[in-house]
């Protein structure tokens, strides 16, 4: 879970983790979504085995996509926090 973190944290260009506790609960599901996201992710590439290769590239698109839409909507948040604190 620290990978991903990281990863969102690197990808969102803002250090969510630091603010966790002072974020509310819709923001902390979002990156809750986008942390789940990315374990799947690690988790279906460690061990693609047992999955038919067509339903393993869906799962892992269907994952990339929801990763990339809470990531997007994170920096929205960035940005508009950003531009209340300096109103």
């Amino acid at each position: 879970m620290t990978e991903a973190e990281s990863f969102i944290n690197c990808s969102s260009e803002y250090n969510w983790s630091d603010a966790f506790s002072t974020l509310n609960v819709d923001v902390k599901g979002i990156l809750k979504m986008a942390a789940s996201c990315f374990a799947a992710m690690c988790v279906l590439n460690f061990d693609p085995s047992g999955i038919p290769s067509r339903e393993f590239e869906t799962r892992i698109d269907v994952l990339d996509y929801m990763m990339n839409k809470a990531i997007a909507e994170l920096n929205k948040i960035k940005v508009r926090q950003f531009m209340l604190a300096s109103a």
